[in-house]
C-alpha cells in the first residue's frame, strides 16, 4: 500500500479546514437573538422607539404587539378592536396571516402607502371598509417592482441589505424549491441588520406565523412566539392549509418577533428573479439545530413606507367631528378615503366632505352641499390638539 505523501496529509487537512470555515453558520448576536424586551407603551404610542427610528409603521407594530392580550394565527381577518381609535386596551385581540397583519399595521401607522398598494391590485373594498381583500405576497412584491418605473410618494424601494430600517416592509412572494405554489410571507423590520461573520446579516423582525410544539416554523429558537403566552396555537380551521406548516398546528402562533438572516441574492436565481436583490433564510442558521437547517430559503424584496400622521389619530378626529357636527356630517358610519395626501369622508346624507390634508403643515378642509361652500378651516395639528386626538 502506498503511503501518502507528507505534502498529501496536509493539503488534504487544509482544504478540509477551508471547507468547515466557508460552511460555518452564522454567529448570533444576543443584541439581535432574543428573547427581546418586552416594550411597555403608551396607549398613544412610543415617544422614543428602541432604535432611533421615527417610523410611524413600528410605532404602530410595537402598541399593537405590547398591547394585545392574545393573538393567533389565522387566514380569517380579524383585530379587535377593529380600526377604532384611538388605541384601546379594553380587547386587543388579533386573528391574522402574515399579509394581514403588515396590513392592518400599515393602516395605522403608513395609511396612505397601503391605499397605493390597493390602488395598484385595482381593489376596490379597502381595509377601512372590510376585511375581504388582503394583497397577497405576489401583489405586495409586484408593487414593490413597479416603483422602479413608477415611484410613489408613499414608498421607497430598498436595494441594499445594509440600507434596511425598522418598518421596512420585507416581502417573500415564492420559495426556490417551490416558486409557484408557495404562497410567500410578509415581515415589518424591527431594527436595523446585523452583519455577521460570513458576510450575510441577521435581523429582527416582526409577523404574523404559525409553529410547531418543536420550534420549528417560526423565526429561532428565540422567536418571542415560544415563550410569550399571549401567542395562542393556530387551529385547523383557522390556518388549515397554511403552505408553511400545514394544518392544526400545535404549537404558538400569531403576531411575534424573531430574527432571520439575509444575503444577496445567489447568481444561479438572479435570472429567474431578476428584480429581487436579496435572499432570506427563516432564520439565523447558528439557532437551529442541524437536521432541521433553516426549513426555508427564497427570494426577498424590501420597500419603506413613508411615515405620514397616525391614522388613529385623524380617524379619530373624524370621530370627534361627527360627533360634534352630527348635522352636517351624516351619516357617522362613512368609509375614510385615502390619497396620497391625504385623508377624506364625504357623507352621502348631508352632501358634505371633511377632508385632512398631510401636505406641507397640514390642513382641514370642509366642503357643504354646494362646490362654492368649500372652506379651509385650520390647521390639521390646532385640530388635533383641540379633540384631544393626538
Amino acid at each position: 500500500m502506498t503511503k501518502p505523501s507528507e505534502r498529501t496529509i496536509p493539503l488534504f487537512l487544509g482544504i478540509l479546514l477551508f471547507s468547515t470555515i466557508s460552511q460555518a453558520a452564522p454567529d448570533p448576536s444576543p443584541a439581535v437573538v432574543g428573547p427581546p424586551s418586552f416594550y411597555q407603551l403608551p396607549s398613544g404610542g412610543p415617544s422614543v422607539l428602541p432604535d432611533g427610528s421615527q417610523s410611524e409603521t413600528l410605532k404602530a407594530t410595537l402598541i399593537a404587539w405590547s398591547q394585545m392580550i392574545n393573538t393567533q394565527y389565522s387566514h380569517v381577518e380579524q383585530w379587535y378592536p377593529k380600526l377604532l381609535p384611538p388605541y384601546s386596551q379594553t380587547k386587543p385581540q388579533q386573528q391574522v396571516d402574515c399579509v394581514g397583519a403588515v396590513s392592518y399595521l400599515l393602516y395605522m401607522g403608513a395609511p396612505t402607502a397601503i391605499a397605493d398598494v390597493y390602488a395598484f391590485n385595482n381593489f376596490t373594498d379597502h381595509l377601512y371598509t372590510g376585511w375581504s381583500k388582503i394583497p397577497t405576497p405576489q401583489q405586495f412584491a409586484n408593487f414593490f417592482v413597479s416603483l422602479n418605473s413608477t415611484p410613489s410618494p408613499d414608498w421607497q424601494r430598498v436595494t441594499s441589505v445594509a440600507d434596511i430600517q425598522a418598518g421596512d416592509v420585507l416581502i417573500i412572494p415564492a420559495s426556490y424549491a417551490n416558486p409557484t405554489q408557495y404562497v410567500g410571507h410578509a415581515l415589518i423590520a424591527a431594527g436595523k441588520p446585523l452583519l455577521l461573520s460570513d458576510g450575510s446579516y441577521a435581523l429582527l423582525e416582526f409577523d404574523s406565523t404559525s409553529t410547531t410544539v418543536n420550534h420549528t416554523g417560526g423565526h429561532g429558537n428565540n422567536d418571542s412566539r415560544y415563550w410569550d403566552p399571549r401567542n395562542v396555537p393556530c387551529s385547523a380551521t383557522t390556518c388549515g392549509g397554511d403552505s408553511g406548516n400545514g394544518t392544526g398546528n400545535t404549537g404558538p402562533s400569531g403576531l411575534g418577533q424573531g430574527t432571520v438572516q439575509i444575503s444577496p441574492i445567489p447568481a444561479a436565481y438572479t435570472g429567474q428573479f431578476p428584480e429581487y436583490p436579496f435572499q432570506i433564510a427563516w432564520s439565523v442558521a447558528a439557532e437551529h439545530d442541524a437536521s432541521t437547517g433553516n426549513g426555508y430559503v427564497g427570494p426577498l424584496i424590501v420597500a419603506r413606507p413613508l411615515s405620514q400622521p397616525h391614522t388613529a389619530s385623524a380617524q379619530c378626529l373624524f370621530q370627534w367631528a361627527q360627533a360634534k357636527f352630527p348635522k352636517a356630517l351624516k351619516p357617522a358610519a362613512t368609509a375614510t378615503t385615502f390619497t396620497s395626501s391625504g385623508m377624506t369622508r364625504t357623507y352621502a346624507k348631508t352632501q358634505a366632505t371633511l377632508s385632512f390634508s398631510f401636505d406641507g403643515a397640514g390642513s382641514v378642509t370642509y366642503e357643504g352641499p354646494q362646490a362654492a361652500s368649500i372652506q379651509r378651516i385650520g390647521k390639521l395639528q390646532a385640530w388635533l390638539s383641540l379633540s384631544h386626538c393626538q
